[in-house]
Parts: structure tokens; C-alpha cells; sequence
């Protein structure tokens, strides 16, 4: 079952299936080439931010660490911090995440660094999530610098290179666009849930209010557009089911480079969203998006409404889907009244024929006769003859020749 799903022509529909609508495409090697540059200086930018970010946590965070004998519930990747004094791993490990964060946003094609990058920043954003609770803010950083750890090492000059470049690049935006479809499904697997338990789900008109008002209660925060929801829950129950549908078909826009910015930017508003009802903010979420998706390298340059619009998932696939199913209905209709034949009236005409003899057969000159001369010469007339007619048939002819001879 599995290789008839996975055989080539399932999956050549598989990938028509996602990539959905995609109008013009010509000059592919210049746009490769273009692309790449941009990925290229991406990758370089997100090392960087990786510095600011990690330079940025231990700042804020090293004078109160470092008043700790240990982590309360250190994760996994900083369990070996419990195995050696607290203070002399804290800040060896403090060096440790600056330098490597630094040489791989100075030398980003250096696998190596890369791999070191990860490392360094994967325990760095443990230790604040060692305390029993667990911020995801940067899930979406760390998780992009294990991606890029399959970038092609060392220059690219070739255009299979650049084309392996690319699609390590667009592999890392097809998993951080899972990472938001996982969340969209399990809120829905959790309205379903709720809905045969008879609770208020997320598709419930109550749904986003009443999620609002638990959260801000548990918090002990205010939000700016908090109240408002609660107060008038029709308000925000389409923009809730829009937010979670805008999730679920995350993973689709990958394949559709046409709605890279539009996606982004809706994400962006989510996250703004999020931070203005329930006070809560994803500031490195929304400066990802922007950098990755709203610049995307794989975003053409022209780009039309009818593009857009045309690209949308189910949406637009379904408007596509309608209008090749009304041409080919329109075309094969002109096919068929191109071949069928047309019937023209027909006006035959008798050829004019000479009179001939009715003995003979030859051929009379002289119209109104019936007898060429010499049978004239040997039977008569035909007044002769009264009991045939005009013209002989062949057994009467004989007749009259057997009995002249």
C-alpha cells in the first residue's frame, strides 16, 4: 500500500495537488539564481539575530541565574549543568553559545559552526524553560537552526548547488509552517472533542470570549481588546474560526510561492491578535515571519490579484477546478460542431443526351428522328413498327434483328 501511495505518478498528483495554481513560470534559472541570493543573505541575517537573541537572554537573565544553586526541573539538554557546580557550567556555557552564535553569523557556510550554532542555542533557551513552565516563543528560532544545519557546506557556485541550497531553505519553511497547521489541527481535534461532550468548543460563537476570560484570569493581566471580546463574543467568533483555518492550510502555502507574503502577514495579524486579547506576545515569531515570509525568496516579483486569488487553498482550488471544467466542456462542444459535417442541398443535372438510334444506338444528329438512316433503309420508320415503343429494350431489339435477318 505504501509504494502504490508513494509510486511516481500518485505522487506527481500528490504535488500537483499542493502546489495548486501556478500561472507563469518562465526564466527558471534566473529566478534560481535570484532566490538564492536572497536565501543566502537570510541564512547569514538569521545567524545574527541568533547572536542578538542569545546575547540578548543572558544579559537579562545571568545576574538572576547566577543567584541559583541549580535548575529547579532542568530539560534535557542542560541536565548535564546538575552533574557539574552550577556557576562555572552557567557562564562556561555563556561563552560558549556567544562565540559559536558569532562565528556562524560571520561564516554561515561552515557546516561545522552551524552545527555548534545549534547546540550552543538549543541549551541556551533551556535554561528559562528549567523553571516548570514552558515558553515556545522561540521554538520557531531553534528549530530553523537545526534545518539549516543540511544547507550545503561551503560556497555555492553551481546550479545544482544553488538548487540543494533552495530546497534546504524551503524544506526549513515547509516545517515551521507544520509547526502552526499541528496547532490548528489540535485545537480542532479539541473543539470536536468538546462538542460531543456538550462544552463550549472553538467553533462555538462562546468559544474565543470564554477562552479569553480564562486566560486572563489565570494570568492575573489585562489585554487592550480583552474586555471587548468578552463582552461582545460575536465580534471575535469569525476571526477565531478564520485564525484557526489559517493554520490548517499553513503547511499548503509552502508549496504556493504566490502567497508567502499574504500568508506571513496574516500570521503576523495573529500574533498581534493573540498579544492584544489574551496578553500574550511573540515578538520572535512575528520578526521570523517577516524575514522568511513576507521576504521570501521564492515570492515572485509580479504578482496579480487573480494570482492570489487563484492560489488560495480549497478557495481557490476550487475555482480553478470549475473553470477548466468549463473550458474543456466549451471546447469540446466547438470540437464536436467543427466536425460534424454540413449537410448542403444537392441539385444533380442530367447530362443532355444526343438522341440516338432505337435499333441501333447510333447516335441521331437530326433531332425529333428516331432511326438513323440506315435503319430507316432496312426496317422503314418507326411508324412501322406500332406495336413497340419508342425506345426498344435489349430482347426486343434481338427479337427485331432475328426476324430482319
Amino acid at each position: 500500500m505504501i509504494n502504490q501511495i508513494l509510486n511516481k505518478k500518485n505522487y506527481r498528483t500528490l504535488i500537483k495537488l499542493l502546489r495548486g495554481y501556478q500561472g507563469d513560470d518562465d526564466q527558471p534559472f534566473e529566478k534560481q539564481k535570484s532566490s538564492y541570493l536572497k536565501a543566502n543573505t537570510m541564512v547569514r541575517y538569521f545567524y545574527m539575530i541568533m547572536f542578538f537573541w542569545t546575547t540578548n537572554l543572558y544579559f537579562f537573565s545571568w545576574e538572576e541565574w547566577n543567584q541559583l544553586a541549580g535548575l529547579p526541573q532542568p530539560l534535557w539538554p542542560v541536565k548535564w549543568l546538575g552533574l557539574v557546580p552550577f556557576l562555572p557550567g552557567l557562564n562556561s556555557l555563556v561563552i560558549f553559545a556567544m562565540t559559536a552564535t558569532l562565528l556562524a553569523a560571520l561564516f554561515p557556510h561552515n557546516r561545522f559552526l552551524r552545527i555548534l550554532s545549534f547546540i550552543a542555542v538549543l541549551q541556551s533557551f533551556a535554561i528559562p524553560n528549567s523553571f516548570g513552565k514552558i515558553n515556545h516563543d522561540m521554538h520557531l528560532w531553534v528549530s530553523a537552526g537545526f534545518f539549516f544545519i543540511f544547507l550545503p557546506t561551503g560556497r555555492v557556485e553551481s546550479i545544482t548547488k544553488r538548487q540543494q541550497y533552495l530546497t534546504a531553505f524551503w524544506g526549513t519553511q515547509f516545517l515551521v509552517l507544520s509547526f502552526y497547521t499541528s496547532s490548528g489541527l489540535w485545537k480542532s481535534a479539541g473543539a470536536v472533542i468538546q462538542f460531543f461532550m456538550g462544552e463550549i468548543h472553538a467553533f462555538h460563537p462562546l468559544g474565543l470570549s470564554s477562552h479569553v476570560a480564562n486566560r486572563l484570569i489565570q494570568t492575573n493581566f489585562e489585554s487592550i481588546l480583552g474586555s471587548y471580546i468578552i463582552d461582545f463574543p460575536m465580534i471575535g467568533w469569525p476571526l477565531f474560526i478564520g485564525a484557526i483555518l489559517l493554520e490548517v492550510f499553513s503547511f499548503i502555502i509552502a508549496f504556493r510561492p504566490k502567497l508567502h507574503y499574504f500568508w506571513g502577514l496574516n500570521l503576523i495579524l495573529l500574533h498581534v491578535g493573540i498579544w492584544l486579547t489574551l496578553h500574550v506576545p511573540f515578538i520572535p515569531n512575528i520578526l521570523f515571519l517577516m524575514i522568511f515570509f513576507v521576504n521570501s525568496p521564492f515570492h515572485p516579483e509580479k504578482l496579480t490579484l487573480k494570482d492570489m486569488v487563484f492560489s488560495l487553498p480549497i478557495l481557490g482550488d476550487g475555482i480553478v477546478f470549475f473553470m477548466k471544467q468549463f473550458k474543456q466542456a466549451t471546447h469540446q462542444s466547438g470540437k464536436q460542431q467543427e466536425t460534424q459535417p454540413v449537410l448542403q442541398p444537392v441539385f444533380q443535372t442530367q447530362p443532355t443526351q444526343r438522341p440516338s438510334c432505337i435499333h441501333c444506338r447510333t447516335a441521331i444528329n437530326m433531332p425529333g428522328q428516331t432511326m438513323c438512316a440506315n435503319c430507316e433503309a432496312r426496317f422503314g420508320t418507326a411508324n412501322s413498327f406500332p406495336d413497340h415503343p419508342t425506345i426498344l429494350s435489349q430482347a426486343q431489339r434481338q427479337q427485331i434483328n432475328y426476324s430482319s435477318t
